[in-house]
Formats: structure tokens, sequence, C-alpha cells
């Protein structure tokens, strides 16, 4: 993250370099260790990729939705419930439809089942609840 930090900070034309670094190395913990912090982390830093590459939209989301969804899935197997995830799969949905990305069908009924469950466990995350909403009339 500290990478991803830097990048979003930099004006320098190598900023994209540090991005990739920052790719590289959130797939390289999550060889290491597949734990959802860095399966959430890899997510964002590759919606990040995909805000900033647009040649690599959909294989960017593409990654970055699955890592996600696993480490969601990682979560209910450990009995936890974190807020992270849920909110990088929502945002990143709603990033990529912002640029024209499609959603399969497969993707919406796995963001359908998602918002189901934050309204039930994050009832008082305004933030989260408002993109929600947002991206409710594209996962119906």
């Amino acid at each position: 993250m500290v990478k991803l930090a830097r990048y979003r900070k930099s004006t320098d034309i190598r900023r994209h370099d540090v991005l990739v670094q920052a790719v590289s190395h959130a797939r390289h913990a999550v060889q290491i260790e597949e734990h959802p912090l860095s399966l959430t982390t890899l997510g964002n830093i590759l919606l990040e990729d995909m805000k900033s590459n647009p040649a690599r939209r959909d294989l960017a989301f593409r990654e970055a939705f699955d890592v996600t969804h696993k480490a969601l899935r990682i979560e209910g197997r450990m009995s936890r419930i974190a807020i992270h995830p849920y909110a990088t799969l929502v945002s990143g949905a709603l990033a990529f439809l912002k640029l024209r990305g499609v959603l399969s069908s497969k993707d919406r009924e796995i963001l359908r089942r998602l918002v189901d469950e934050v309204q039930v466990q994050f009832p008082h995350e305004s933030k989260l609840l408002v993109d929600i909403a947002n991206l409710g009339p594209h996962i119906r």
C-alpha cells in the first residue's frame, strides 16, 4: 500500500513504474499468504491500475473482482466480517462502469448478494450505502 500511496501522490512521468511495482509486490504478498488482507490489497491496487491504464481495464477489473471476492469467501470461512473487501468490490464495480465496462451476469449476481449482505452487516456505513444505491440500477 506504500507504493500505491506513492503512486497517487506522484506527478512524475515515471509514476506508472511505481504502480507496476505495487501490483508486483501485492501479487507476491498473496503468493506468500493468501489472506483476506493481502487479497483485498491486491484488489485495490489492480483497481487503481484499471483506472490509470485503459488498455488494461477489463483484465485488471476481472482480477481485482476475483481476488477481492475470494477475500470475502475466506473471511466468511473465518467467521469474520470486514468492510474493506465489500467497499473495494462495490467502488471497483462503480469505477469499472464509469469507464464503460460491462459487468457479466455472474458479476451482477455476486454483487446483488453482496448488496444484501452489506445492508444487513453495515447499515450505518453511509458512503458504502450510497455506492450501493448508485450500483443498484446496473446489477438488476
